[in-house]
């Protein structure tokens, strides 16, 4: 046993040993909300990232992704089956729709619904050795739409999308991209033809509209030096004139820096947000203003507001919401936030209701992280809203396999915030 297997170990019998002495439950929320889970036995279930929601419109139909709980620990070339739940029935099953192979633990396979007013979802697949896009309706037979790019993102009005190469971002992000398919670009630091695409979902014609190579000659730092480029966590305001994304490069010991940055659509052009080096989490407060999870001369590393033209508004909960999660805003009224925690020393990840107008931070559950749990395989909260704020939906692993957890939160709880 090498001395981190032996170290990994040692954390591991102190989690369980406190967790026993002080007999601490799998999972908790306030009394003023309720829990519903959402999975069945023998199966992984869950959703993926945090910066698109499961709920449809109404709040009725959630999606979800899910594989046998026994078929390992890698994705590469398994199938997950897509699917949903429909919260209104007296007993909600998983109705599957669809399959792919193209996926990964941490954001799926961006399983998404199209818009918030239609039917229909999109999400990526493998075809002929090639990501790609598809749009479909929830039974219905045959896809509505292909695309030849797989998407990151798409904005509000389903107009456009932002398509990245998800064999190179799993390689050099490991549980972020797809490994079913080899990365052609192994030995280039910065390739020329590869970067962020912009796709026209009308027509579905496709535009190389920020090369690596451009990004890594755009105002270029020290660190930068032989490291090998690549892109990450785009994300659309609320309009969908502009999105937001992370350029970061990666050194062959490991070491990760990042830059953020906004694309304008309107005028084709990108510049940096301003926080770098250490930047994480991020969401929309509006169409110009952003919470992002960077360092700070005053701390180690905090949420703060940026808006569109790279200045600091202010930092958010200050003192109090110190460490690094997975944000979201209740789009509705743009004063709640809820973001979660990694697991702790009990091994419990935290999910928090922060209220932008009075600083009230509060716990609204806690959730049991299995050790098993760690790494590329890892089961973040990664919370999301519904649209009316009456729920927060969030992946769980507290059983012992990924779970589809829906925590009711009454109006009330939320006016008193």
């Amino acid at each position: 046993m090498t001395l981190a297997q032996t170290k990994s170990a040692f954390n591991i019998i102190i989690t369980l040993g406190g967790r026993a002495l002080l007999n601490r439950t799998s999972a908790w929320v306030d009394p003023a909300c309720a829990l519903i889970e959402h999975g069945d036995l023998g199966f992984d279930t869950f959703f993926g990232y945090h910066d698109v929601s499961p709920f449809d419109t109404n709040g009725c139909r959630l999606l979800a992704m899910r594989r046998p709980s026994n078929a390992g620990r890698r994705a590469a070339g398994t199938v997950l089956e897509l699917g949903l739940f429909d919260r209104s029935a007296a007993e909600s099953s998983f109705e599957p729709f669809a399959t792919t192979t193209a996926w990964c633990w941490q954001q799926g396979c961006r399983l998404q619904w199209l818009k918030q007013d239609t039917r229909k979802v999109l999400f990526n697949r493998t075809v002929a050795d090639r990501h790609v896009s598809v749009v479909l309706e929830p039974g219905i037979r045959g896809p509505t739409a292909e695309y030849t790019r797989a998407l990151y993102a798409v904005n509000r009005a389903a107009s456009y999308g932002v398509s990245l190469n998800f064999s190179r971002l799993q390689r050099l992000r490991p549980g972020y991209g797809y490994d079913d398919i080899p990365d052609t670009t192994l030995n280039e630091t910065a390739p020329a033809r590869d970067g962020l695409w912009l796709v026209n979902l009308t027509s579905g014609a496709s535009e190389l509209i920020l090369p690596l190579a451009q990004i890594a000659a755009f105002k270029p730092e020290g660190s930068m030096k032989g490291a090998h480029h690549y892109f990450n966590h785009v994300l659309w305001n609320p309009e969908g004139d502009r999105f937001f994304f992370l350029h970061l490069w990666c050194h062959p010991d490991g070491r990760r820096l990042a830059r953020a940055c906004i694309w304008d659509l309107r005028t084709s052009q990108y510049e940096l947000l301003g926080p770098r080096g250490m930047v994480s989490h991020h969401c929309w407060i509006d169409n110009e203003h952003m919470v992002v999870f960077a360092g700070h001369p005053d701390s180690n590393g905090c949420y703060q507001i940026f808006n569109v033209e790279g200045r600091c508004k202010g930092i958010i909960g200050a003192q109090k919401l110190t460490k690094d999660g997975h944000p979201s805003m209740l789009e509705s009224d743009g004063h709640h936030m809820i973001t979660d925690t990694y697991p702790d020393r009990l091994g419990e990840q935290a999910l928090l209701f922060f209220s932008l107008g009075t600083g009230r931070l509060r716990q609204i559950a806690r959730f049991y992280s299995p050790p098993q749990f760690r790494g590329q395989v890892r089961c973040d909260l990664h919370p999301r809203w519904d649209r009316s704020g009456s729920a927060v939906c969030v992946d769980s692993a507290h059983r012992g396999s990924r779970r589809l957890c829906v925590i009711e939160m009454p109006q009330k709880f939320l006016s008193k915030n």
